[in-house]
């Protein structure tokens, strides 16, 4: 008797049951029944044939981008499997000591299985805080479920090893500016347990707080800086004397009792400092000679040092070890200084070695003779230079003319192969690894008044990165460096070069709505090209439609229609109506028909950019998207509500994808969304995404920002309309 023919023989003999005194087995056929129906519905999810309805609805419900459409499939437990994330690099073969560090950094005791520890491992340069770290977190991978190391020494890094760290954990970062993206990780690791996650290099705790979360896990943080309040902290310090003696043998391979005398006296010379010490041991092994000559070449070489002045004597030690490196490198391979050199002013991680293949044909013969004295560390193409080493290169030059041959050297060297290129934006990524070497070459470029054609190029190039990103304050620094060296090489105050640097600085202050400023800007442009260039020059076009911009944005219309016509009636005389430059007039002519109300004449011009872009520039480009997002404007203002929303999210999911989620034209693809969701009376979706808008344009731009404003107005009409 299978369940069904139970349950058939149950309801049948039902009263003859309850007549024979039999209930207890008519209870227990009904429970049994229930207990059939209950595995039955069981068996159908587990096959997909029912599905569960879920009251979390997505806030852009209707997208049809390919992303919310995966985030919103339903997917059986067992599939959503995140796999474990340990990026922790691999500690040194070497590490010696510590024990009393490494022991009290986590205790395993039931008062804290169920909450956070934050502990600082603080101390000068040099003593090994972060091999510290990596070692008690290679050691003891096995207690925890996630592994994240962070490098903190500024918000670049930052941002990045935490987007790495959102792929991994399957977090949707759908419609998330950076901050969001932070409380997400956050929000993570609240509701999960068994992780570590380590800050290295922080600079101080007021830098740091922002980004540490809450839950059943363990913070270490590394950093020189002793004030951290109510944190557990770990002053390091130097090794141990026997520590020191034990790292020294186990480097150069001797044996500890026979060699004692000689690793005791070196390792007291160098100060029982790590760092000096890995240096040293490098160097004696790489050249197979004797402590004793090491110490005395060390002796000879730190007096002079000292008389020299050449570095602060705390750092004297450690500035010895490797000057005896360098003198040696000198000698066996002389480019491998002059590599040095360079680097010595560049950001101290993430340097390609292909950058350099032209300028040392030798590159890989330098790098491995340089890994063998322990003075970089390489991952594949990209080395890493400790910034202490950085720091002794530098000092090391005592003649300030040297010092700046050498930073011209570096800046001449980036020049050559740095170039960013807006409307290529699969090498966005690519120009981004150039950045931090330019600030910091932006950094020496002030600090030795460098004029030169080359500093002005990378400074200005990456004021176009940072542009490019919406990072307007940022670009506007870079443009106006570029402009004051650029005033000072070149002779002539109305050369081509000023008025690109104007041009640019004008973009800036245009895109912070600072109109009045960029109209001086754009004017100042105009008067070089219509001197130098001519009327009929392509460039003056430009300065053109730059006017026209702000006469647009600041209501004169008629102004504006006029000058757009203006540049787009030379470009069209020079360069013809297929080419794509004349895209630009196209869009800034349908922009004036569509605020006018003359929408068949917008979309007509519209369109014509929108064929040109997509031919010249594809489907997936910002400028792209900018003319999917005014063509969506005008089908929202005419009520074609759902062409419009499909526009709209084209534009979206472009400016996600490609500009990513902190860029300013995501927070206008909210606002127009949000204002066609309340057009279709889904008014919670739309006060949702307008206070979204509101909140990131006030953050990014301040609340007086024409931007906040427009949509500062949109909730207010919203409200008013809905009260």
């Amino acid at each position: 008797m299978d369940w069904n023919e139970a349950y058939n023989w149950v309801i049948q003999n039902y009263q003859s049951l309850i007549d024979s005194n039999l209930i207890t087995i008519f209870c227990l056929f009904i429970l049994t029944f229930i207990f059939y129906l209950f595995k039955e519905e069981i068996k159908k999810h587990k096959k997909g044939l029912t599905s569960p309805q879920s009251s979390v609805t997505n806030p852009i419900n209707i997208q049809v981008n390919k992303t919310v459409n995966e985030e919103l499939k339903v997917v059986p437990v067992e599939e959503q499997k995140i796999k474990k994330h340990n990026n922790v690099p691999s500690s040194s073969n070497y590490f010696t000591g510590r024990f009393d560090v490494l022991n009290s950094l986590f205790k395993e005791d039931k008062k804290q299985e169920k909450s956070l520890i934050c502990q600082v491992i603080y101390g000068p340069g040099g003593v090994g805080k972060s091999e510290i770290a990596k070692k008690y977190a290679n050691d003891n991978k096995d207690k925890y479920n996630h592994l994240f190391w962070i490098n903190a020494e500024n918000t670049i890094t930052i941002e990045e090893n935490f987007y790495n760290i959102v792929n991994d954990l399957n977090i949707n970062t759908v419609e998330k500016d950076f901050s969001e993206i932070t409380n997400e990780i956050k929000n993570w690791l609240y509701n999960n347990s068994k992780w570590l996650i380590i800050f290295d290099n922080a600079e101080n705790e007021n830098f740091i707080k922002k980004y540490l979360p809450n839950g059943n896990g363990h913070i270490i943080i590394t950093s020189r800086n002793s004030n951290w309040s109510g944190i557990n902290s770990f002053y390091i310090d130097v090794l141990k004397k026997e520590e020191a003696v034990d790292f020294l043998a186990n480097k150069i391979n001797l044996d500890k009792h026979q060699n004692i005398k000689d690793l005791n006296n070196l390792a007291e010379i160098l100060g029982f400092l790590p760092l000096a010490l890995e240096q040293a041991g490098a160097f004696i092994k790489s050249k197979n000679i004797n402590i004793s000559e090491y110490i005395n070449d060390f002796k000879e070489k730190n007096t002079t040092i000292f008389k020299e002045d050449k570095v602060q004597p705390c750092n004297t030690n450690i500035a010895t070890t490797w000057q005896i490196s360098f003198e040696k490198i000198k000698i066996e391979k002389p480019e491998s200084i002059d590599f040095l050199n360079i680097i010595a002013f560049l950001s101290s991680d993430n340097i390609n070695t292909i950058w350099f293949k032209d300028n040392f044909t030798n590159i890989d013969d330098i790098i491995n003779i340089l890994k063998r004295f322990s003075l970089i560390k390489q991952s594949t193409h990209n080395i890493s230079i400790h910034r202490l080493v950085q720091m002794v290169i530098k000092d090391s030059i005592i003649d300030k003319t040297t010092q700046k041959e050498q930073i011209e050297t570096a800046i001449n060297l980036i020049s050559k192969i740095f170039k960013f290129e807006p409307d290529k934006i699969k090498t966005w990524k690519n120009t981004s690894s150039f950045i931090p070497h330019v600030e910091s070459l932006k950094e020496y470029i002030e600090q030795f008044d460098i004029q030169t054609e080359q500093a002005a190029y990378i400074i200005n190039e990456a004021g176009s990165y940072y542009n490019a990103q919406g990072n307007y304050k940022k670009a506007f620094n870079f443009y106006n460096r570029a402009l004051i060296i650029k005033e000072k090489i070149l002779s002539n105050d109305n050369h081509p070069s000023i008025a690109e640097s104007y041009s640019n600085i004008g973009n800036t202050y245009y895109a912070r709505g600072n109109y009045n400023e960029a109209l001086e800007y754009y004017n100042k442009t105009l008067g070089i090209r219509e001197k130098i260039l001519g009327e009929n020059h392509q460039l003056t076009a430009v300065s053109y439609n730059n006017i026209g911009s702000i006469y647009k944005a600041q209501g004169q219309y008629e102004k504006a229609l006029n000058i757009f016509f203006k540049a787009y009636d030379l470009l069209k005389k020079i360069l013809g109506e297929s080419h794509f430059s004349i895209v630009v007039s196209y869009e800034n002519i349908g922009s004036v028909y569509n605020v006018q109300g003359q929408y068949e004449k917008a979309l007509n011009f519209y369109f014509k950019a929108l064929d040109l872009k997509e031919k010249e520039l594809g489907i997936n480009h910002p400028d792209t998207a900018a003319t999917y997002n005014n063509i969506g404007s005008i089908y929202n203002t005419i009520g074609k509500y759902k062409d419009a929303l499909d526009f709209y999210f084209k534009a979206l999911d472009i400016r996600e994808n490609v500009l990513g989620l902190n860029h300013p034209s995501i927070v206008t693809s909210y606002n127009n969304i949000a204002h066609v969701y309340d057009n279709q009376g889904n008014h919670k979706q739309s006060f949702k995404l307008y206070s979204k808008a509101y909140e990131k344009l006030k953050k990014k731009f301040g609340k007086n920002h024409p931007n906040t404003l427009s949509v500062k107005e949109n909730i207010e009409h919203f409200n008013k309309k809905h009260k």
